[in-house]
């Protein structure tokens, strides 16, 4: 499809925004954050599992739950200073 007067009354477009510089991580850096990742995932089911354990009145068992719970996210707290560390490396390397 063409325009009538072949675009010549259109407003002129912004430029585009610069592109930011593609940045592949280190395998190790990689591997971390996939690690945390996985960590995640099973927070997210240990979770589903402490709810309904407290939902179906299990209360020693929820309570186990939840200490691992706390490992777990400290777990993956503790990964992300790695992967932060590695990254800042790469960055300064």
């Amino acid at each position: 499809m063409r325009l009538p007067d072949g675009g010549a009354s259109l407003p002129p477009l912004p430029p585009s925004p610069r592109r930011r510089a593609v940045h592949i991580p280190s395998e190790a850096a990689a591997a971390v954050a996939r690690l945390t990742g996985s960590v995640g995932q099973l927070t997210g089911a240990t979770i589903q599992l402490a709810r309904s354990l407290r939902e179906t009145d299990c209360a020693p068992e929820h309570g186990t739950t939840e200490t691992i719970l706390r490992d777990l996210r400290k777990t993956q707290a503790e990964l992300v200073k790695i992967v932060d560390g590695l990254r800042a490396a790469e960055a300064i390397g």
